[in-house]
C-alpha cells in the first residue's frame, strides 16, 4: 500500500522507492518570468522546489505565483510570516493580502540558492509553503525563512517565477516527496 506524505531516505527517479523523486528540471536564460507547468498531481501531496539562479542587476526578489494550467493566481490571497537575518540584525514580519510569495533572491555578482517545501498544491485545500534562502552581496550574508499559506482552496498544477527587475538565468528543480 502506498501512502502519500513525507519520508526522505534517498534521491531517486522511481515511484517505487521512498525519498525525493525528481519530477522536472527547467532551465532559463535572460528571463523576467518563467512558468513551470504540469508538475503537481494527485500522485503526491508534498514537493521540494530548488532554485539556482543569477540576476542581471542588484539584489532582486524572485517571487512565486501558483498556476492552474498557464493561468497564474494573481489575487491578494497569499500570506507569509517571515524572518530576515543579516549581520547581527533580525527583521521579523507578517504580510497578508499579497499577490505572490518570495521564493528567494538573485544578484548579479554570484549564483544564489533557495529551496522551498510546498504542501498540498494539487489538493482542494489551502496550499502551504515554507522556504529558506541565503544570498550574498557586498560581503553580507542574508538568511531568510518564510512560512506561507494561501487563503483559497484551489487546485494548482504548477507555478510561475517572477523577478522584480532585470532578468535571471539559472534552473529550478521540482521534486516530490514519495513514501
Amino acid at each position: 500500500m502506498t501512502v502519500k506524505g513525507l519520508k526522505v531516505n534517498s534521491l531517486n527517479t522511481s515511484d517505487d522507492v521512498p525519498g525525493l523523486v525528481l519530477l522536472n528540471t527547467t532551465t532559463f536564460s535572460g528571463v523576467s518570468q518563467q512558468n513551470v507547468t504540469s508538475v503537481f498531481s494527485a500522485s503526491y501531496y508534498n514537493y521540494r522546489i530548488v532554485l539556482n539562479a543569477i540576476g542581471s542587476t542588484t539584489v532582486q526578489n524572485v517571487t512565486l505565483r501558483m498556476l492552474s494550467g498557464t493561468t497564474p493566481n494573481t489575487a491578494t490571497n497569499y500570506r507569509r510570516q517571515l524572518a530576515n537575518f543579516t549581520s547581527t540584525t533580525s527583521d521579523p514580519s507578517r504580510l497578508t493580502a499579497e499577490t505572490s510569495w518570495r521564493l528567494g533572491r538573485v544578484v548579479s555578482t554570484n549564483k544564489q540558492m533557495a529551496w522551498a517545501d510546498m504542501f498540498f498544491p494539487f489538493e482542494t485545500a489551502n496550499t502551504q509553503f515554507w522556504n529558506f534562502t541565503t544570498s550574498q552581496a557586498t560581503g553580507d550574508i542574508l538568511w531568510t525563512s518564510e512560512a506561507c499559506a494561501l487563503d483559497v482552496t484551489t487546485s494548482y498544477d504548477g507555478f510561475q517565477l517572477n523577478i522584480g527587475s532585470g532578468t535571471m538565468t539559472g534552473s529550478v528543480n521540482v521534486y516530490a516527496y514519495n513514501v
